[in-house]
Parts: C-alpha cells; sequence; structure tokens
C-alpha cells in the first residue's frame, strides 16, 4: 500500500470521528507512521486532503450506483430502487464503508465553516448526478404504472430523507435493531409510492 493511500485511509477515519477540527496532520502521520514534515511530500494541506476525500467518496458513491444500475438492467422498478435503498442500509453498517459515509454525513452536516461552501458545491454537483439516476428509474415506474403518479421531486426528498434517517438510525441501534427497522423503513416507503 502506498504512503499517499495509507495517509488517505487513516485521515478518512480520524476525519469521520472526529472532523476536521478534531483532526490534526500530526494525528494522521502518528497514526500512519512518519514525522509530520514528510506528510507533506504527499499532500499539500489538511485542507486540500479534507476536499480530495469528499470528492473520492462522492466518486466511490457514483461508481457504485452505476455499476448498481449497468449490473442489474434486466429487474424491475422496485427491486431497482431496493437497490439503491439496500446499499445504504449495508454501508451504514460495513466497515470501511461506514467511515466513508460517517466522513460524508459529517462533512455535510458539520464542515468546517471556512470550507461550508465549497463542500456544499461539491456535494450538490454529486446529488444532481445521483438524482439523474434515480429519476431515470423513477420515471420507469411511473411510465408503467408502478409507482403512483406524484411528482418526481416528492419521490427524490422522500427517498434522501428516508436514507438519511437510516444513516441516524445505524448510529443507535444494534446490527439486529438496524435490520428490523430498516426493513419496516423500507416497506412503508415502498407502500408510500407504489401505485
Amino acid at each position: 500500500m502506498s504512503k499517499a493511500y495509507e495517509i488517505k485511509n487513516v485521515a478518512l477515519e480520524l476525519f469521520a470521528y472526529k472532523g476536521y477540527e478534531g483532526t490534526s496532520i500530526e494525528n494522521i502521520a502518528a497514526e500512519v507512521g512518519i514525522k509530520k514534515a514528510s506528510i507533506y511530500s504527499h499532500i499539500k494541506s489538511k485542507e486540500e486532503l479534507f476536499i480530495t476525500l469528499l470528492e473520492d467518496v462522492l466518486e466511490w458513491d457514483k461508481n457504485y450506483f452505476n455499476g448498481l444500475l449497468e449490473n442489474n438492467t434486466n429487474i424491475d422498478v422496485k427491486e431497482k430502487i431496493y437497490l439503491f435503498f439496500h446499499h445504504y442500509c449495508r454501508v451504514y453498517q460495513e466497515a470501511p464503508n461506514r467511515n466513508k459515509m460517517m466522513f460524508l454525513n459529517r462533512a455535510m452536516i458539520f464542515p468546517p465553516e471556512f470550507l461550508k461552501e465549497k463542500a456544499q458545491l461539491i456535494f450538490t454537483d454529486n446529488e444532481v448526478m445521483f438524482s439523474s439516476m434515480l429519476i431515470g428509474v423513477i420515471q420507469e415506474g411511473l411510465v408503467s404504472g408502478v409507482i403512483r403518479d406524484m411528482p418526481i421531486d416528492d419521490i427524490i426528498s422522500f427517498f434522501y430523507c428516508t436514507v438519511d434517517g437510516l444513516f441516524v438510525e445505524s448510529c443507535y441501534y444494534t446490527q439486529d435493531e438496524y435490520n428490523r427497522r430498516s426493513h419496516s423503513i423500507w416497506s412503508l416507503f415502498w407502500h408510500a409510492i407504489k401505485a
């Protein structure tokens, strides 16, 4: 594993659990096992590292969803939406992907004040791309009569609020309770949008 890759992995975990302000270059260097001065041969600054990680995690998420759609073209609309939903249920529980989601949620809810606008812009651009994938599936459901006639933006907002709520649930409950709750939440979500 390259030092640059190791630095990014360590920083991701520290930013995810300690936040930007709670993570220092010294912390990252110590975890990697190098001196603080040596870290700057791999990164320009803590700010650049944070933004790079945000872009990397969003790119990982995008590629994952593209793969889901490409590898599951012959399934029905309900199953496609469930794939998106289930992805979040799973990554909120699995390490190391949980670190990615913890980082992403923390970066969006509590970004460093001086990076707030930049982080929001990066996140918004990514959300537009992800929403376009979800819109395609929802339109397919509307045209085929599987999803009831309602504004697509409302369904998208409902989906995002649902998976964001799942993140909170994953922080509070045991695996078994979280699985029970996520199953119930999926049933309610699908019941609310199906025709």
